[in-house]
């Protein structure tokens, strides 16, 4: 789910996502904001929700001219439905989420955490570590399509688009703030589970 985002140039390029599902999810955005473009003539504008589906990816937008807009689009881009919508149609859309702050129980080195994540969800968990120290990630599916990547405390890669099932281990290049961001794309709603540990 994204939102809100500014537009100002009618193009979002605010992230780059390396995992399929967040590029195809761009992908339709990217249409939808073409086409709001298109029908109202004006630049600028505010996305105010996305939800990824196989299906189709789902936009609201407002536009520069103050009106409201619901858009259909998939993966090429291509727009399948294009219509305004009144304010007071807007669904209530929820609110973006907050990163999870790990804690370490006094004389742990590591913590697990267990949570439930919508279809298409992502959940962020943020951690502090020094360089040098190793910090290791197992997250448990539970059956469930996801990703996860870990953002460093330059808002480098230390790894993107990796396979939930598939655990990390690794000594950290820099001290700061590490965020283990996890992606659903999964249907459904899911169940899992995350442990992490720093040495």
């Amino acid at each position: 789910m994204i939102g809100p985002y500014r537009f100002p140039a009618m193009v979002l390029a605010t992230l780059s996502f390396a995992a399929p599902a967040f590029a195809a999810e761009q992908d339709a955005i990217d249409g939808c904001i073409d086409a709001v473009r298109e029908r109202v003539g004006l630049i600028g504008g505010e996305i105010l929700n996305s939800s990824f589906s196989e299906a189709a990816t789902e936009v609201y937008l407002m536009a520069a001219d103050g009106t409201y807009w619901r858009c259909l689009a998939y993966s090429d881009g291509a727009v399948g439905e294009l219509t305004e919508v009144s304010e007071a149609d807007l669904p209530d859309f929820p609110d973006p989420f907050e990163p999870t702050r790990v804690t370490f129980d006094s004389g742990a080195s590591g913590a697990t955490y267990e949570a439930t994540m919508e279809a298409g969800g992502v959940a962020q968990y943020v951690l502090s570590a020094s360089a040098g120290q190793t910090m290791s990630v197992v997250i448990d599916p539970m059956g469930a399509d996801m990703y996860f990547q870990i953002i460093g405390p330059d808002d480098s890669r230390l790894i993107g688009g990796t396979d939930a099932t598939e655990p990390f281990s690794g000594t950290l290049p820099a001290s700061g703030d590490y965020t283990v961001e996890i992606v659903s794309q999964s249907s459904d709603v899911s169940d899992y589970s995350v442990t992490f540990g720093v040495e």
